[in-house]
């Protein structure tokens, strides 16, 4: 396009073309206006820049705002991921050593039980023998009743005959 043209949009018949105004260029200028395309002058050039340097610096300080937020969140995410790990690494190495600590207790809960039994088997062993001498002594005591009885009867006898 030309610097300098009229471009008109889609009028409605009851409106002319007599209301040329000077505005803006829009990409969809309002229905029933005339849009003046003027010739950039060297102020409007300066403003323009400006408004694309003022417009480009806020964008920047978006993106900018944007980038730390995002870092903020990826720190957040990393901090949270390696103290999961850290966790992690502790119940394991807490259930290792419970399962350390169980294995001993069992080991030495076995070595009691040996231990015991063999405490059992020689209190037995002791018990027996007891009793064997007991039964021995009750074996010798009877053989010795018998054999008082046998006296006091050859006593008896003895006596009678006198």
């Amino acid at each position: 396009m030309k610097f300098g043209w009229t471009v008109m949009g889609n009028l409605p018949s009851t409106q002319s073309n007599s209301d040329e105004t000077s505005v803006n260029l829009h990409p969809h200028p309002p229905r029933g206006f005339v849009t003046k395309i003027a010739k950039p002058n060297r102020t409007t050039t300066i403003a323009a820049h400006a408004a694309f340097a003022a417009k480009a610096k806020t964008e920047a300080r978006s993106a900018t705002h944007r980038d730390i937020e995002l870092a903020k969140i990826k720190l957040a995410q990393t901090r949270l991921e390696s103290d999961a790990k850290i966790r992690a690494a502790e119940l394991e190495s807490n259930a290792k050593i419970r399962a350390v600590e169980l294995e001993s207790n069992a080991k030495v809960l076995e070595s009691n039980a040996k231990v015991l039994v063999a405490e059992l088997e020689s209190d037995a062993k002791i018990r027996s023998s007891r009793a064997a001498e007991v039964v021995a002594l009750a074996g010798r005591r009877k053989e010795a009743l018998k054999v008082k009885k046998a006296r006091i009867e050859a006593d008896v006898f003895l006596q009678r005959r006198r």
